[in-house]
């Protein structure tokens, strides 16, 4: 519901109501924790409406063992049918037509999802998807 409510509800709201840049050039997307796993979901799924974004200390492993048919968790269960950020990713990477989103992954070291970022950033590298990371050291999963 909150892909539903951003995407075809929020977004053509504000656009119509307010003064704004009503493209993907005016559009950037940040969110931390289970948000930065739906900024990840929807700069993949949706790069034409967006030029930037900022996955923050996603936990991507809960997606990606999901997708795989490892565990179970009402709250993600679309993510097993390529609702995730790691499917998605894929898909963004065969897109010949697709905009590039600049992308801004952040993670903290005393985070226990660092590594799950650590992985998911390799599976970007493997996927040729360009991105910068930012790294903090010594705290935790704090925004």
């Amino acid at each position: 519901m909150g892909e539903t409510a951003l995407i075809h509800e929020l977004i053509p709201h504000i656009d119509n109501t307010y003064r704004t840049i009503a493209d993907r050039s005016g559009r950037g997307l940040e969110g931390f924790s289970t948000g930065g796993r739906a900024v990840a979901r929807d700069m993949f799924k949706y790069p034409e409406l967006f030029c930037s974004a900022v996955p923050i200390g996603g936990g991507h492993q809960w997606e990606r063992n999901l997708s795989r048919g490892i565990g179970e968790d009402k709250e993600l269960e679309g993510a097993a049918n390529g609702n995730n950020s790691w499917d998605l990713a894929d898909a963004y990477a065969t897109l010949t037509t697709a905009e590039e989103v600049a992308v801004l992954v952040v993670v903290v070291t005393e985070d226990d999802k660092y590594q799950s970022n650590l992985d998911w950033m390799a599976h970007l590298d493997s996927l040729g998807i360009s991105y910068s990371k930012f790294v903090v050291d010594g705290i935790g999963h704090e925004a």
